[in-house]
């Protein structure tokens, strides 16, 4: 479970945001702050792994605050969501070592994204595996990086299907797989063998009966 910290002093906005984050398995929110000093107080309590961080906040801006959670060697990670647009704070914020970036407005999806790619990250990383340099690139650069274009594979595709897995929470076939997405069998079959060989998912046999041993996948969490 990743703990959450939003740190936005628009109530609303506050509460929108937690809202988004609660609604995807596998974050938690554990407390909103409205400012700097209440940010510090949260973190000096409880564990933290990830911060929603805002800009444009009262006495201390949200730079300041990434700044002085690095000088005081808080292991945790940062995505910036507000409406500061200037090159020189993004610039400042990305040699801080933010995750991402998002400048509101944006759409939940953007968020979303940011979000899986970073449970993504921290799920592959703690595996304990080694990387190869593709599944690095994945995580290093997850909105850009084009897999084998004449197999015709689409990051959103993968996206989906690891959700269906998770929500079925059990190895399930390719073809359960493609009711649940309405895709062909084939095109679910093709995706699943794919990302088994990136160790995004994993599959065994399942025997029994008169007919074929079916292959089952599943997410590894």
């Amino acid at each position: 479970m990743i703990n959450v910290l939003i740190v936005e002093d628009d109530p609303m906005v506050a509460m929108v945001n937690k809202k988004y984050v609660d609604m995807l398995e596998g974050f938690a929110v554990v407390g909103i702050a409205r400012n700097a000093e209440e940010a510090k107080e949260y973190l000096k309590k409880r564990k933290v792994d990830l911060l929603l961080l805002d800009v444009y906040m009262p006495n201390e801006n949200g730079i300041e605050i990434l700044k002085q959670i690095r000088k005081d060697g808080y292991k945790l990670d940062v995505i910036m969501v507000t409406a500061d647009n200037h090159n020189k704070d993004i610039e400042e914020a990305l040699r801080y070592g933010v995750v991402d970036y998002l400048i509101k407005p944006f759409e939940f999806s953007r968020l979303k994204a940011a979000l899986f790619n970073y449970l993504y990250r921290c799920e592959k990383i703690k595996s304990g595996n080694n990387l190869t340099q593709e599944e690095l690139d994945f995580l290093l650069r997850p909105g850009n990086v084009q897999y084998n274009e004449k197999k015709g594979f689409d990051r959103r595709t993968m996206e989906k299907i690891i959700e269906v897995l998770k929500a079925y929470g059990r190895p399930v076939s390719s073809e359960e797989i493609a009711k649940n997405l309405n895709i062909s069998r084939v095109t679910a079959k093709k995706y699943l063998d794919y990302m088994e060989e990136q160790g995004m998912v994993k599959s065994k046999m399942q025997y029994g009966g008169a007919g074929r041993p079916v292959t089952l996948y599943y997410y590894i969490f």
